[in-house]
């Protein structure tokens, strides 16, 4: 007894469509994976930087939510570099990136809106 033609066929495609099944079900959570990005920050007058703290928080200052993710660095007067380089995981998307700049005894405050896309480098100037 010969099988069946059309039941032939679909076993040998079966493996291909569920391939593609699970493609088109786990694309957007593909999307919403984290990448890892070089955040470059360029410093205005290190010489009296002696410390920077950064914080990534989702959403804009309108809709500000959770910290995701920060760092800090300290500095013996005079020695801060006039860029720091630092790597930051997160899903593509809007974020604030609130840096605080300590000068002796003064802090500043910078925030910035920054959407996260395709570019796997980023530099953010801080005055």
């Amino acid at each position: 007894m010969e099988a069946n033609p059309s039941r032939n066929r679909l076993r040998r495609f079966a493996p291909l469509l569920l391939a593609a099944g699970l493609f088109v079900s786990l694309s957007p959570l593909l999307q919403n994976a984290p990448s890892e990005r070089q955040v470059e920050l360029r410093l205005r007058d290190p010489s009296t930087i002696i410390g920077l703290e950064t914080s990534w928080s989702e959403g804009t200052d309108a809709d500000l939510g959770l910290p995701v993710q920060g760092s800090s660095w300290r500095f013996t007067r005079g020695q801060a570099p006039a860029s720091l380089r630092n790597s930051v995981r997160l899903p593509d998307g809007t974020y604030t990136l609130e840096v605080t700049v300590i000068r002796d005894e003064d802090r500043d405050m910078t925030r910035r809106a920054i959407t996260l896309g395709d570019a796997e480098s980023i530099t953010v100037s801080i005055h």
